[in-house]
């Protein structure tokens, strides 16, 4: 009698075992709506790396909620877990195409800056910018890119540190939330 109960148990648990290998949702493609966790790296044609997850928890984005770039989320369209996938995004698709137009790059005084700062080429600051017939009277805060320091003066460029740059990525999904269980 001991002898079966054990067999019974040693089936029992051996059938446990097995459904909890098969994830439940191992087979599920993410679609748009779903919480996508993904480990990612980005990099740019020479091969620098410009943002990684492989040191961090992963990144959870919902498919569609534009948390990303359009292009990044349709690559996780039909993907599954534990599914990796290489893709390059183009420029265009990315942050545009770099911008020489008048205003995009600018030269100030160093004593114009609200902080006491001391600012070093590649320091991102946000700059203060009015627009002419704007009907606010508060500025809009536009990111710029320190590109240049003198004794007197700072050179900042206002377009994306990635504008004009194809943006290759390598990505992992390690989870899927599909949308019906938010």
């Amino acid at each position: 009698m001991k002898v079966m109960i054990r067999i019974v148990l040693l089936i029992a648990v051996s059938m446990l075992v097995t459904a909890c290998d098969k994830h439940p949702v191992s087979d599920y493609q993410a679609k748009s709506g779903d919480t996508a966790f993904v480990h990612y790296t980005g990099t740019l044609p020479d091969g620098e790396v410009f943002e990684t997850t492989s040191n961090e928890q992963a990144r959870d984005i919902i498919i569609g909620q534009q948390q990303v770039l359009p292009a990044f989320e349709n690559a996780l369209i039909g993907m599954r877990i534990g599914e990796k996938k290489t893709f390059t995004v183009p420029s265009a698709e990315a942050f545009g195409p770099y911008r020489d137009d008048p205003g995009m790059t600018f030269t100030m005084d160093r004593s114009s800056l609200a902080h006491t700062i001391d600012p070093v080429v590649g320091m991102q600051l946000n700059a203060a910018v009015f627009l002419p017939d704007s009907p606010s009277e508060q500025p809009n805060m536009v990111p710029v890119t320190v590109t240049e320091v003198t004794d007197n003066t700072l050179t900042v460029d206002a377009n994306h540190p990635l504008a004009g740059k194809d943006l290759k990525f390598e990505v992992e999904i390690v989870n899927i939330k599909p949308a019906e269980l938010h």
